[in-house]
């Protein structure tokens, strides 16, 4: 929270409301923005492992994912930062990291690359055909929407130690953006139409209303990989 402009922080094993069978039904947003993660449906409800959130990654009934109590609204014409250190716990199949009612914000493709899709328009794919997402290992995601009315999107991957400015695992290709449209973050790890659910662990996530920098983002790396 030193870095400015920040709209919303799920932190690290903190806020969270845990049930008698290590269900997690609330994760608190520690900027008082009220933007906190609920899941009122206990089938529904990820689990509690060692600080971290596990989602079991099923589409059906007694899948995992928690909505946004208080929607992110965010225009696609101007600049933001999402960020997420998620673990894979299987090889990704279209799964959604943030989403809303129509679109996966961002998700992860079956090769394990990502595409982003905001707003109205049509969507961008980050492939790097040598970079793919280790099961087991978390990684903090970051997708910055820069440039003002230029909107390109980048997305970063850092893994720790082996983070740089164009990503620990390379996805650092820009993929021009200019929809003007407004929409809201509403649910993580699915889309509100209960599919495409991420599967595997989570400790963090964050929303920015500007673009981070490399160093801002360097910051959060190193934060979170002293835990």
């Amino acid at each position: 929270d030193d870095i400015s402009d920040l709209e919303m922080w799920c932190q690290y094993d903190t806020g969270l409301t845990i049930g008698e069978s290590s269900t997690v039904s609330a994760w608190t947003d520690q900027t008082g923005n009220g933007h906190n993660l609920i899941q009122a449906v206990e089938d529904e409800q990820p689990s509690y492992t060692s600080g971290s959130i596990r989602f079991n990654g099923t589409d059906n009934a007694g899948g995992h994912d928690m909505n946004i109590d208080t929607d992110v609204s965010i225009n696609a014409n101007t600049d933001f930062t999402l960020v997420a250190r998620i673990a894979p716990q299987a090889t990704p199949a279209n799964d959604a990291i943030w989403g809303n009612n129509s679109n996966n914000l961002l998700r992860m493709n079956n090769a394990g690359s990502f595409r982003a899709k905001l707003g109205g328009s049509g969507s961008s794919d980050f492939a790097e055909a040598s970079a793919t997402l280790a099961t087991g290992t978390f990684y903090t995601v970051f997708l910055v929407r820069s440039d003002g009315s230029t909107g390109n999107l980048h997305v970063y991957v850092g893994d720790g130690s082996t983070y740089t400015d164009n990503g620990g695992k390379n996805w650092d290709s820009a993929e021009s953006h200019t929809d003007a449209d407004a929409f809201s973050i509403n649910t993580i790890m699915s889309l509100s139409n209960e599919s495409q659910r991420f599967r595997g662990d989570i400790e963090e996530m964050l929303v920015y209303n500007k673009a981070l920098s490399a160093d801002e983002r360097q910051q959060i790396i190193n934060f979170r990989g002293n835990l």
